[in-house]
């Protein structure tokens, strides 16, 4: 029997009727795995693809899969973040629920995000009321939204270079003149060795802006950025759409692009490919 008094979630899946899951223990998993107390049956949704756990009086989203989770319609760049009654919170377009705990009073999300301490998946025997929520997702509809979801693009912040989000290829993409102008500090430096490949765009850049004192040519950089953006957006609606091969292709062409290890173009496409490539 649903009890107020408990902490629940009301969700909904795929716009669908709204139903509410009373929230028994402490951490509560939705994925498409069979331990997950919310299973959904999608190759958009990992095993464990997003954990509410309690975090002292405080509960936090901590998401485990890949994006897009995005909270009150932002795409979410940080792995954790503090959750409270008035937030929205929407997995890859597919299920959305809001969390309700009677017990806590509101709580601010406007600020830093809490780190949760490392969570462990539910264990069956701590489930009550195990329903499974199973449908199928069509691939021409996840690329639509893929596409949707990166021509929005929010002004928040890059948690890190792993996770992936229309907000990171923007960053990344927006840092790419930092990267080649500290490029050419290390090649006036004579950090970088000199046979350096002639047809490298990026090194052709950081040794021209070298030459002219830091001003470099804006031009070959505004073009760098635009193949670097392309690639990333393919790699990204490439993953969304559980295409593995493709998506590795398109990160290992931005690697070659800036071929630089310090930059943070080269570093997000490195950590994205080894992940795509483990999904082929």
């Amino acid at each position: 029997m649903f009890t107020r008094t408990k902490p629940y979630i009301e969700f909904s899946v795929q716009g669908g009727k709204r139903q509410r899951r009373t929230i028994d223990i402490d951490q509560f998993s939705i994925g498409s795995g069979e331990d997950a107390d919310l299973r959904l049956q999608s190759s958009m949704i990992a095993d464990r693809h997003l954990v509410i756990a309690r975090s002292g009086d405080d509960w936090v989203v901590r998401v485990v899969g890949l994006n897009p989770v995005e909270v009150n319609g932002v795409p979410l760049a940080e792995r954790d973040r503090t959750i409270g009654s008035d937030d929205d919170v929407n997995i890859a377009g597919l299920v959305s629920f809001r969390l309700v705990d009677p017990a806590a009073a509101p709580v601010k999300t406007d600020g830093k995000p809490e780190r949760a301490a490392a969570v462990e998946p539910a264990t069956a025997g701590g489930k009550s009321n195990a329903v499974t929520y199973l449908f199928s997702i069509v691939m021409l509809g996840s690329a639509v939204a893929a596409y949707l979801m990166f021509l929005h693009r929010p002004a928040d912040t890059v948690a890190d270079l792993t996770t992936i989000s229309s907000a990171t290829i923007d960053r990344v993409v927006d840092s790419l003149p930092d990267c080649i102008t500290a490029a050419s500090e290390r090649v006036k430096a004579g950090a970088v060795r000199p046979d350096l490949p002639a047809d490298s765009i990026y090194w052709a850049l950081a040794k021209n802006t070298a030459a002219m004192g830091g001003d470099g040519d804006k031009v070959s950089s505004a073009d760098l950025q635009r193949q670097v953006r392309e690639w990333l957006v393919e790699g990204f609606v490439a993953e969304q759409q559980g295409d593995g091969s493709r998506a590795s292709r398109a990160y290992q062409v931005v690697r070659t692009l800036v071929p630089d290890l310090q930059c943070r173009a080269h570093l997000l496409a490195s950590s994205r490919y080894r992940i795509a490539a483990q999904s082929r």
